[in-house]
């Protein structure tokens, strides 16, 4: 009785055995078949400065098939600091110059800096987030946003003075808080994306402080190149007092 038992479940031991090894076999001559067929996907293998990519394998067609707009490369952002002209406001912008901006790290560098740097090869450049303080300088008549053929920036601000660090852009328009002063900043950005390669616009005033690693951070993390950026928005939008207008 003791002998039937062992046997049985000999046999059924050897079945399972043999059955295991059949799918075994099979799967690998399944897979064998496939990767010899199957085509390579776009994206294996990530640097550290692209890796965003590898989130956009499932959203590489997601409107309609709308052709890419430009060519791939590591994300960069225009940081658009917004002062205006006065003592006061050249202390604010010393002391932005003396402490979070100053954090040795070269992927951030003036907008002036990273023009430079776009005329040079790709894999030479190094800034990611050119910075300008942003000012209006249109004289009293001027309007408060740019929607004439007047020209988009100024080289002085309305006193005639120019800020000796090189990194403030003189927007033409009368000097405002939120009346025109933002969409001609974003104007101003969109005229940059083709030539030097821009591919997100962001602004913040000079009141506030700045966490530049994390920025630096969620940028190659979150937030793609061109052409896989669009469609992406940040910060929280209102009402304005003005008819038509949301900020």
């Amino acid at each position: 009785m003791m002998r039937r038992r062992i046997s049985d479940y000999t046999r059924f031991v050897l079945l399972a055995l043999a059955l295991s090894a059949f799918i075994a076999c099979s799967s690998v001559k399944y897979l064998g078949k496939y990767r010899m067929s199957a085509p390579l996907l776009r994206y294996q293998f990530f640097s550290q400065e692209n890796r965003a990519l590898s989130k956009l394998d499932d959203h590489l067609w997601p409107y309609n098939r709308e052709e890419p707009i430009g060519a791939g490369h590591s994300s960069t952002m225009l940081l658009g600091i917004f002062s205006t002209s006065g003592d006061k406001y050249n202390g604010r912008r010393e002391y932005i110059r003396e402490t979070y901006l100053a954090t040795g790290d070269d992927r951030i560098c003036k907008l002036e800096e990273f023009k430079r740097q776009a005329t040079q090869k790709l894999n030479d450049r190094r800034c990611k987030i050119p910075y300008t303080f942003v000012i209006g300088a249109g004289a009293s008549d001027r309007p408060k946003d740019h929607d004439d053929n007047e020209p988009l920036t100024l080289e002085t601000d309305q006193d005639g003075h120019a800020d000796e660090e090189g990194d403030c852009t003189y927007l033409n328009v009368k000097e405002n808080m939120e009346d025109g002063k933002s969409t001609t900043y974003m104007k101003f950005g969109a005229g940059l994306h083709v030539e030097y390669g821009i591919d997100y616009v962001a602004k913040i005033d000079d009141d506030t402080v700045l966490a530049i690693q994390l920025l630096l951070q969620f940028i190659e993390d979150d937030l793609p190149p061109t052409p896989f950026n669009r469609r992406i928005y940040g910060g929280t939008g209102w009402g304005s007092y003005a008819p038509n207008h949301i900020y």
